[in-house]
């Protein structure tokens, strides 16, 4: 079995924020940014381009650490009996 090369298009450490955004790169089609995400976990990307997509998809596709989860804090309810 052949080993599956994982890209992370966002570079180390970093995930697509916008998976509804859509990347660009000449002479390549469009795609989604969660496509082009995925599409790198399982090894569709070649080694070749995954050195430099970071670059690219950072802005295009809103990539953020992957530790950040937007936190809600909400307000106690209080319940008068």
């Amino acid at each position: 079995a052949q080993d599956i090369a994982v890209c992370n298009v966002c570079g180390d450490g970093k995930e697509v924020g916008d998976p509804d955004a859509v990347f660009e790169f000449p002479g390549q089609p469009t795609v989604p940014c969660g496509l082009l995400e995925s599409d790198g976990q399982t090894g569709m990307i070649p080694a070749e381009f995954c050195g430099f997509l970071p670059d690219l998809v950072d802005a295009q596709c809103d990539c953020v650490p992957i530790d950040f989860a937007p936190v809600f804090v909400l307000p106690p309810i209080v319940i008068h009996a």
